[in-house]
Formats: structure tokens, C-alpha cells, sequence
């Protein structure tokens, strides 16, 4: 099986508490999302990650994790598997939301779809 390393897709610190952004597909792909890291400052605070794939809603219908991020610490949301990560539609966005504005930076990793395919 071919390995693909995967690159930063995205990264963000929102600089409100409302859920914004975070990836928005740049081409007509899927893209697997392999790897999503949530680092805090001094403070922590609630991370909210949300995946829609046939448009831009960020509400509690579409939340994909919710955790409390203590100050000056990192949560990795990983695959371990080739083809085994999150798939992002090219219709479909990533959302983050932090309860702390410029606390929280979300960082996401992945590749263009069409490559995990290759095995």
C-alpha cells in the first residue's frame, strides 16, 4: 500500500466566540481529513468542531466533537488508518467554534481524496 502524507489543510484562531470556517475545500475534491489539532493559550477553553458536506451550517446538528481544551495544552483528533479519516465533500465545510475568543488555535491536516485511493 502507498503511504500519502497528508498537509495542513487549514488553520485558525478565531478571534470570536460564534462558530466560524475552518476548511472550506479550495477545489472540486473530497479531501480525507487525517488530523485535527486543538491547542490552547493560557486560559483553555471549549472547542467545538463541526463537519456539514452539502454546505456551511455550524449548528448542533452537524457538532463532530465538544471538549474542554485546559489551558496550555494540545488535543489531537486522529486516523490511524489510510482512507480511514474524516471525508470533507467539495460541497462541504469545517466549522470550529472556541468559548473563548483568541484562545483556542485549530490546525487541520488531510489530503485530497482522489490520493487515498491509491493503494
Amino acid at each position: 500500500m502507498n503511504q500519502v502524507a497528508s498537509t495542513q489543510l487549514a488553520q485558525l484562531r478565531p478571534n470570536v466566540t460564534t462558530a466560524v470556517e475552518l476548511f472550506d475545500p479550495p477545489v472540486a475534491l473530497d479531501y480525507e481529513i487525517t488530523r485535527i489539532f486543538v491547542t490552547s493559550g493560557t486560559t483553555g477553553a471549549t472547542a467545538t468542531i463541526y463537519h456539514d458536506d452539502d454546505g456551511t451550517v455550524r449548528t448542533a446538528d452537524t457538532r463532530i466533537f465538544v471538549g474542554a481544551i485546559a489551558a496550555n495544552t494540545t488535543v489531537e483528533i486522529t486516523s490511524e488508518a489510510l482512507a480511514g479519516g474524516i471525508v470533507c465533500a467539495a460541497a462541504g465545510t469545517l466549522g470550529c467554534q472556541s468559548s473563548v475568543a483568541d484562545e483556542l488555535t485549530f490546525t487541520v491536516y488531510g489530503i485530497p481524496r482522489a490520493q487515498t485511493q491509491q493503494r
